[in-house]
């Protein structure tokens, strides 16, 4: 990624360290999401919630309450209206 910006760094210097700017913002991003988005591909909506609580760095921010909605939503079948009667 770098590599194909020297050669245009002997005549644009300042053009090249603006694609190493870019090119570093890149790679801090991509190390932000790898680390704190956890992976939901093929995840049912209903478990989202347990992919966060189990997830290094998010479930300190996951408060684990026993009268959540989504605790009592674990099975098959309930609805919103259910859930706000419960």
């Amino acid at each position: 990624m770098l590599l194909s910006y020297l050669p245009s760094s002997t005549s644009l210097p300042p053009a090249f360290l603006f694609m190493a700017q870019i090119d570093g913002a890149e790679v801090v991003m991509m190390v932000y999401c790898y680390s704190f988005m956890p992976e939901t591909k093929n995840i049912p909506i209903e478990e989202i919630t347990q992919v966060w609580r189990e997830h290094w760095y998010w479930r300190m921010y996951m408060i684990n309450d026993p009268d959540d909605p989504v605790n009592k939503a674990g099975s098959i079948g309930m609805t919103r209206s259910n859930i706000n009667q419960v």
